[in-house]
């Protein structure tokens, strides 16, 4: 009987390694100073600080989480100056719209359109995307698809 109740957790644990290889056949040789810079905005600001679920996902997809390296306590706030003088490669967005106010594809065009972001990298690449919410703030299994989905924003060539 315990066996039986064992075998979906092992498949489950099977397909997040082969997802994790997958991941890492095509991202894990890119040299550290190679990564491509990443931050994730949610409608109240940056997250993904040091010892986070979203820090771990960027260390799995080999990109450099600035809001880690920035060393910033968790849900801190911090201005446009910060967003601006940590200049990320790629701006990760919510995917979400659970109401009116606070629409993902306005958030992007605002972004876009901030004239103080136009130096960003991000910004002047176009490299403002949405990753899918509920593999990016899951703590489950699921977190594998959020790594997959990240690496991809970031090194899409690798992807191909």
């Amino acid at each position: 009987m315990l066996l039986m109740n064992v075998l979906p957790a092992v498949k489950i644990v099977a397909g997040m390694e082969k997802e994790l290889a997958f991941v890492r056949a095509r991202v894990g040789n890119i040299a550290p100073e190679e990564h491509i810079s990443v931050m994730a905005l949610s409608y109240m600001g940056p997250f993904g600080a040091k010892g986070t679920t979203f820090a771990d996902i960027c260390n799995y997809a080999e990109v450099k989480n600035v809001v880690a390296e920035y060393d910033l306590p968790p849900n801190t706030a911090f201005s446009e100056e910060t967003l601006i003088r940590l200049n990320p490669d790629l701006l990760v967005i919510p995917s979400w719209k659970y109401d009116n106010e606070q629409d993902p594809s306005k958030m992007r065009e605002e972004i876009l359109q901030n004239r103080a972001y136009q130096s960003v990298n991000a910004v002047k690449n176009k490299r403002v995307v949405q990753l899918r919410d509920t593999y990016l703030y899951s703590t489950t299994h699921y977190i594998v698809y959020a790594i997959r989905d990240l690496a991809e924003a970031a090194y899409p060539e690798k992807f191909n």
